[in-house]
């Protein structure tokens, strides 16, 4: 069972499904004890996304979790944060959330490698790879997130995990070790392989990538299971089942809660 899940998702993302609350009574069903909402941050500066919210969404979505939070308090622990890129023309505006104590907390989801316009998901090249790895380890380093969500993101247009690959995950390892920060085994990239979905790699493996979690667990780095929810089922599904299996599989060292 996920005991505590900080990578939720809603449906103001246009990706995702269901209304909020019924994230929130399916993680009561499953017996989760903190639900941390994570939808994917709004850009203060940068273009218009169709995979995020809009900015003048960011209130009534802080009000809704905020009011679940409340109304479920004798049940679970509700949080509300943001899944963020590290973008610079972005780092104020995620400064001024925490600071000002609007959200409980941010977690890194490294979607864009280098601008508003550079998928992390359609790496091509050596060079591609290393900019993805040099933003994410700027971002890891800069105090603002609670984890590095999905670091095995870049699989997602390679089909073999080469040497390049190998330099990739012992450099996103060996920081987060570094920096005692957790990465996320993520449940959406299973979910998706679970359900027979093509990459742009032309496979239906990306991520969770086997060979960069033995490289993770070999490196004993500290690991955290995130649902990555974009329907309220998936809270509590079969990709968390086998998430939970691969794990004790590849004998990662697993943390379930973030002190938030």
């Amino acid at each position: 069972m996920l005991k505590n899940n900080y990578h939720t998702h809603t449906s103001r993302c246009h990706h995702a499904v269901d209304e909020d609350e019924a994230y929130v009574l399916e993680a009561i069903r499953a017996g989760i004890e903190t639900l941390g909402f994570s939808d994917h941050i709004p850009f203060l500066n940068g273009p218009e996304s169709r995979i995020r919210m809009d900015i003048s969404e960011m209130d009534g979505y802080l009000k809704s979790i905020r009011y679940l939070k409340d109304k479920y308090a004798d049940q679970i622990r509700i949080l509300v944060g943001f899944e963020a890129e590290y973008i610079d023309d972005e780092i104020p505006f995620y400064q001024s959330l925490l600071n000002e104590n609007k959200v409980d907390y941010l977690i890194f989801g490294n979607h864009l490698y280098d601008g508003y316009e550079t998928s992390s998901q359609r790496i091509e090249n050596a060079e591609q790879l290393q900019q993805y790895v040099d933003r994410a380890i700027a971002g890891m380093k800069s105090g603002l997130f609670q984890y590095l969500a999905h670091p095995d993101l870049f699989m997602v247009n390679i089909k073999d995990f080469d040497e390049n690959c190998i330099k990739a995950a012992e450099q996103l390892c060996q920081a987060a070790l570094d920096l005692d920060m957790p990465i996320e085994f993520n449940c959406e990239g299973l979910r998706d392989h679970l359900n027979g979905h093509i990459f742009k790699n032309g496979t239906t493996l990306a991520y969770p990538h086997p060979q960069f979690w033995k490289i993770a667990a070999k490196m004993k780095n500290k690991v955290i299971l995130g649902a990555d929810a974009h329907a309220s089922t998936a809270v509590n599904d079969e990709a968390i089942k086998e998430a939970i299996r691969q794990t004790k599989e590849f004998d990662l060292n697993m943390i379930d809660h973030l002190e938030i």
